[in-house]
């Protein structure tokens, strides 16, 4: 959502490198000759505003793009597995494109998604083509970063961060160091 909302902005804004979940997602669909009937589902923000399909048809996709508004699933998964009936339910519903359209690719097009691919799949046909966003965007960040010569080695230790927006506030979640 916040790819779609506020990627336009954010690049005119910034001086260094914005990697959209949108832009990387739209090259695994282009490069794949075997999607010609796309479905992303997506939070309600994203999919009234079509940025997937606009993205999507804009590179040059001949095919057919569908986005399905999935209003609640992202609060229903942040709840997992306690919500796990009324999950399966929702889907149920959501997904009832991909039968009627005969949709052929589901796009993720929401990051909370993919943690319940073990619940979409079982309500879909074997034969759907599933393209997880994450594993593109990290590859363009690592072309990114070599294009940029930023892509070091070292035997230095790292570290990372987490900060989340609970309770109305920032809080710093966990401290890891990679070797």
């Amino acid at each position: 959502t916040a790819s779609g909302v506020a990627l336009n902005s954010m690049v005119h804004e910034f001086k260094i490198p914005i990697i959209s979940t949108i832009n990387p997602t739209v090259q695994s669909v282009i490069q794949n000759p075997i999607s010609r009937r796309v479905g992303v589902i997506a939070t309600s923000a994203s999919a009234s505003s079509k940025v997937h399909e606009r993205a999507i048809m804009g590179a040059g996709f001949s095919g057919y793009v569908c986005s399905i508004a999935c209003s609640g699933l992202a609060e229903l998964i942040e709840v997992y597995p306690d919500s796990c009936d009324r999950l399966k339910t929702l889907l149920a519903e959501y997904l009832v494109p991909f039968g009627e359209q005969n949709l052929d690719t589901l796009i993720y097009g929401c990051t909370h998604y993919p943690l319940i691919d073990n619940v979409i799949r079982p309500l879909l046909p074997d034969s759907i083509i599933y393209i997880d966003p994450a594993k593109y965007i990290a590859k363009q960040a690592v072309e990114t970063l070599e294009k940029l010569d930023l892509a070091k080695i070292t035997t230095e230790l790292g570290r990372v961060d987490f900060y989340s927006s609970g309770g109305g506030k920032l809080e710093h979640k966990k401290r890891f160091c990679f070797l």
